[in-house]
């Protein structure tokens, strides 16, 4: 499993780093529906025994998900829900 985050409130990937969650000096709101301080402790413990990566995405990428939901499909996302297919598009490259 691979956990994505916005690059301006990566909370996950900073406790991860740090080994315990930590409090972020500053939280982006692009994507405000995930932008969290600071992960939760039971959270935290599920993701260092579940995840095998995490990775983040920056608003561009997040920006360009959403243009591609609208073009493809003509839904409407905002910034949080096109998170995930933000960070499929940054690892996923066709055959």
């Amino acid at each position: 499993m691979i956990a994505v985050e916005a690059e301006d409130s990566a909370c996950l990937k900073a406790a991860l780093d740090a080994g315990h969650p930590v409090d972020l000096p500053r939280v982006g709101l692009f994507a405000e529906g995930v932008a969290v301080k600071r992960i939760g402790d039971e959270t935290f413990r599920l993701c260092q025994e579940y995840l095998d990566d995490i990775i983040t995405v920056d608003s561009d990428a997040i920006c360009a998900a959403m243009k591609d939901l609208f073009e493809d499909v003509r839904a409407v996302a905002e910034p949080s829900g096109a998170l995930a297919l933000a960070g499929m598009k940054k690892v996923y490259r066709p055959a």
